[in-house]
């Protein structure tokens, strides 16, 4: 091998080498943003929490009250909830919902309707809305932290 193809393929190893690590570097940086989603960066629309209001009226509304802030079943928003909440991922509070509500009539919420009650919920402690609905996938919600108080 001559010197000149020798110093072309050190140099070709050193650039992949070198972008081998900015991919990496990437990869990492843009896993560790998803991770550290929260309920205050946006996670659903108004649109969507809108969506749910009827919905809530009909099959949440006789427990929780009005206001979601508990009649015969806890509250769903306040100190309280944010407390119970804290730290756990959407996931767990989409597949509380999903599973076990309503009281009366477990299970019969689709995924969507589920989405949109919680989209609702988060418009109704007032954190921000976005400009995505808040996802119905499961490994999607679990990389949203519910956090009950503003960072």
């Amino acid at each position: 091998m001559s010197k000149s193809t020798t110093v072309i393929s050190r140099k070709s190893g050193i650039l992949l080498i070198f972008s081998a690590a900015l991919t990496l570097t990437w990869l990492v940086a843009g896993a560790a943003a998803w991770q550290d989603k929260t309920v205050w960066d946006g996670v659903y629309t108004d649109a969507q929490a809108e969506r749910a209001v009827v919905l809530y009226e009909q099959k949440c509304s006789r427990c929780h009250a009005e206001g979601m802030t508990g009649k015969d079943a806890p509250p769903i928003v306040g100190p309280q909830f944010s407390s119970n909440w804290n730290g756990l991922s959407l996931n767990d509070l989409f597949q509380r919902i999903l599973v076990g509500m309503p009281d009366d009539e477990k299970g019969t919420l689709t995924r969507q309707q589920t989405a949109d009650l919680v989209a609702l919920m988060l418009s109704t402690a007032e954190m921000p809305a976005g400009k995505t609905d808040l996802p119905t996938d499961a490994d999607a919600l679990k990389a949203i932290k519910y956090v009950g108080t503003k960072p």
